[in-house]
């Protein structure tokens, strides 16, 4: 993709960006779509490609509409933007902010939940416990992903 492309589109995504209100700014998370286009920008995939013009023709609609932006607009919008992480997350082996974070956290849970069960007789004993180590794990993990480039 050329750059003159790429930099007509992080203006518009600028511009839309100052032009909405805060409210709707955070539902449609333009920093995350900003980080979306750098990412898809630096691969020489096809879909990728696609998906920038995708992205471009959404940014189009949003700023024909300025603030009058409605909740069907915010969950296309919502609906194309998982689209691309999608493929980002398949095809590219990248991963969302605070990834790891959430799935250790959840398997330590469970951990501890079974560990504090089992060995101590005491939920509320384990349950710290398996969520203290998850949580450690998962950051060590996210911030591994972070070094090698691999967050969205």
């Amino acid at each position: 993709m050329d750059d003159k492309f790429y930099n007509k589109l992080l203006s518009d995504l600028l511009e839309l960006k100052n032009e909405i209100d805060e409210t709707k700014n955070k539902k449609l998370d333009m920093e995350l779509l900003e980080r979306i286009i750098k990412r898809l920008h630096s691969f020489e995939c096809e879909e990728c490609k696609k998906y920038l013009k995708v992205i471009n023709d959404q940014i189009a609609i949003l700023k024909q509409k300025h603030n009058a932006i409605n909740e069907k607009d915010i969950k296309e919008y919502n609906k194309m933007k998982n689209n691309v992480i999608s493929h980002l997350q398949k095809e590219h082996k990248l991963v969302t902010k605070d990834y790891y974070i959430g799935i250790y956290m959840s398997l330590g849970i469970t951990l501890g939940l079974i560990f504090g069960l089992s060995v101590f007789d005491n939920i509320a004993l384990g349950l710290p416990i398996g969520l203290s180590i998850g949580l450690a794990i998962g950051t060590a993990k996210d911030e591994e992903a972070k070094k090698k480039g691999l967050v969205i």
